[in-house]
């Protein structure tokens, strides 16, 4: 692996290291939305009414820890910073 890198300077544009919180409470509303349209499926008896949630309805995903990446062009910004350093993995 000494000789691994990245192929694209494209990195996270945030200061949030992961996005596991955000998550945890995106897929919580999610279930909580599916399983009371699953009981109320069950409670009409009808299941061609039933639409699941989708994500977008549950969670706005521009409000989440990480929300866009930025291109480092190196000749750009490759004075600036280690660019080498920064393109291993």
């Amino acid at each position: 692996m000494s000789k691994s890198k990245k192929h694209t300077p494209i990195w996270g544009f945030t200061s949030a290291s992961s996005e596991k919180y955000d998550k945890r409470i995106l897929h919580g509303k999610l279930r909580t939305r599916l399983r009371v349209a699953v009981k109320r499926m069950l409670l009409e008896r009808s299941s061609e009414d039933y639409i699941s949630p989708q994500y977008d309805e549950v969670h706005n995903k521009w409000k989440m820890a990480k929300d866009g990446k930025i291109y480092w062009h190196p000749k750009k910004y490759g004075g600036c910073i280690d660019f080498k350093k920064l393109m291993r993995k």
